[in-house]
This record gives C-alpha cells, sequence and structure tokens, in this order.
C-alpha cells in the first residue's frame, strides 16, 4: 500500500529495532533516583518500619533512625547500624559544604559505610535500607537529594507510594 505523497509505506514493527519514542521510562529524571540495574550506585531505600519487612536482607545493610528497633526488625540484614540524628532539608551554601553539614549528619553517616565497605571494615552490603518514622522520611529523602556527593554514590530507589526531593 503506498502513502499519500507516493513513497513506500514504513515496515510494520514486531517490536524490535530502535523506536521514536522511550518504552520505558524512569520514575523520575532526578539525578537521586536509582536508575535501575544498569545503576553502579549503591541502592538505598527510605522505609518505614512497616515497609521494610518485604525488603530482600540478606545483602542489605539496614539504618535505624530515631527509634531503636525491635528484634524481628533487626533479623535477617547483613549489617545493621543505628543513627540518632535529625535530617536537614537544606543547606545554606549548598550540598556538600563541610560547615554546613554537622558531623552527626545522615549524610556523614552514610559516607562513612561507604568508607567501611571500601576498607573491608563491614561486610559488603549492595544496599542501604534507611527505616525511619513516617513522620521523618519526606524530611530525611529531601536532605539526602540535596546532597551532590551523596547521590554521586547512592541511588534512591522510589517506593510505592512515591516521593519526592523537592517538597
Amino acid at each position: 500500500m503506498k502513502q499519500k505523497n507516493g513513497e513506500e509505506p514504513l515496515p510494520e514493527r514486531d517490536g524490535e529495532g530502535p523506536t521514536l519514542f522511550q518504552t520505558q521510562a524512569n520514575m523520575s529524571t532526578h539525578p537521586a533516583f536509582w536508575k535501575g540495574k544498569g545503576d553502579a550506585r549503591i541502592l538505598l531505600r527510605v522505609l518505614t518500619p512497616q515497609e521494610c519487612k518485604a525488603v530482600p536482607r540478606a545483602e542489605a545493610l539496614a539504618l535505624f533512625v530515631a527509634h531503636p528497633p525491635s528484634d524481628d526488625l533487626q533479623a535477617g540484614w547483613l549489617v545493621t547500624r543505628s543513627w540518632e540524628g535529625t535530617a536537614i532539608p537544606s543547606f545554606p551554601h549548598g550540598a556538600g559544604c563541610s560547615c554546613c553539614l554537622p558531623a552527626q549528619g545522615m549524610g556523614r553517616m552514610l559516607l562513612r559505610l561507604v568508607q567501611e565497605r571500601a576498607r573491608g571494615e563491614c561486610p559488603f552490603f549492595t544496599s542501604v535500607n534507611i527505616v525511619c518514622p513516617a513522620s521523618e522520611k519526606r524530611l530525611l529523602v529531601s536532605a539526602l537529594c540535596a546532597d551532590s556527593l551523596l547521590t554521586g554514590l547512592y541511588g534512591l530507589l522510589p517506593i510505592s507510594g512515591g516521593f519526592f526531593c523537592h517538597s
């Protein structure tokens, strides 16, 4: 069948070959978000205690925020750590500024974990799961997304219900 302008029609597509439009889009184009299996960064999840029950634990580190975890929550993780600090939603001088990041900050804790993993001081984890109260989740995600050094090392995985890096 000829097209109106007299050219031959395009061949029928059978699902192979290049496409004009993207067929599988990431959930977000924000650089903080994990891009999938090809992403070389460490997978990072921010979860509530209820959400972490369905997460694979064998090769993962669990970082419990602002609450002492029960024995049930601690069971099965490769490594567990606790953090008692507070999330900082923004940085006056920009992300990564040493005077704007307190020594007990979540960013410092996550950087320390990468260093410990690289030096062999802790088991080699493939993902980090931050377990925090639901009331602190949004603030914590905003603080993590604002730190460009962290987003170069960790890829944040959006979960059902989603979250945004900008509040």
